[in-house]
């Protein structure tokens, strides 16, 4: 399949200077990537977002798109109502369009493994989510993104929750071992008075 330009294709967001031709399973699709280097993986990671699609050198949007064409590509075919005898439309003929999917806008309600309430120190951030790993309890923070149309996650690991009490990656290191076990209780000491050197810079 030879590549098209943007020239050649009719309605392209010629306004949007990022907008890229790409042709994914032999389909053309209009995307905006976005690189950004990923300190935790410490790797260069894509976010791709899909503006829409080109059919017969026609650009769509992608609500366009599912509006005109169903999943396997054919056009929709919407029927034409037809007139009974009194001049009135029969509903039996008319075809309504599936209507565009609407995601909740309240946040789903996790089913909370400790009760954060009673988790002194733990972070005041709406986002961050708790998840369990055999004996380990982890605080994570998740960011989506598209790529290669899937929906792919990326899991930052904020801290760690022990006897109730939230502990950020590195001051978790330097309190306890690998088994869980406590390091020398001087190590724990200097881990608390800094921590709550902290908090007493952020009240002031």
């Amino acid at each position: 399949m030879d590549q098209i330009t943007k020239e050649q294709v009719k309605n392209f967001p010629l306004d949007n200077e990022r907008a890229r031709i790409s042709l994914i399973d032999g389909k053309y699709y209009v995307v905006v990537r976005e690189h950004y280097f990923d300190k935790t993986l410490k790797a260069s990671r894509t976010k791709t977002q899909y503006l829409g699609r080109i059919v017969d050198l026609v650009y769509y949007s992608m609500e366009e798109y599912h509006q005109k064409f169903k999943r396997n590509g054919q056009l929709r075919t919407p029927v034409i109502p037809t007139s009974s005898a009194d001049g009135a439309a029969s509903s039996t003929d008319v075809i309504t369009l599936p209507k565009k999917r609407i995601r909740p806008t309240k946040r789903r309600v996790q089913n909370s493994i400790v009760d954060l309430a009673k988790v002194k120190n733990f972070p005041d951030n709406p986002y961050l989510k708790i998840v369990k790993k055999g004996e380990h309890i982890y605080v994570i923070k998740s960011e989506h993104y598209i790529k290669n149309g899937k929906r792919c996650e990326n899991r930052r690991y904020v801290g760690k929750i022990v006897k109730n009490r939230f502990y950020t990656m590195e001051e978790y290191k330097q309190t306890f071992k690998r088994d869980g076990s406590l390091k020398d209780p001087k190590v724990k000491a200097k881990v608390k008075a800094k921590t709550t050197t902290s908090t007493s810079q952020v009240k002031e």
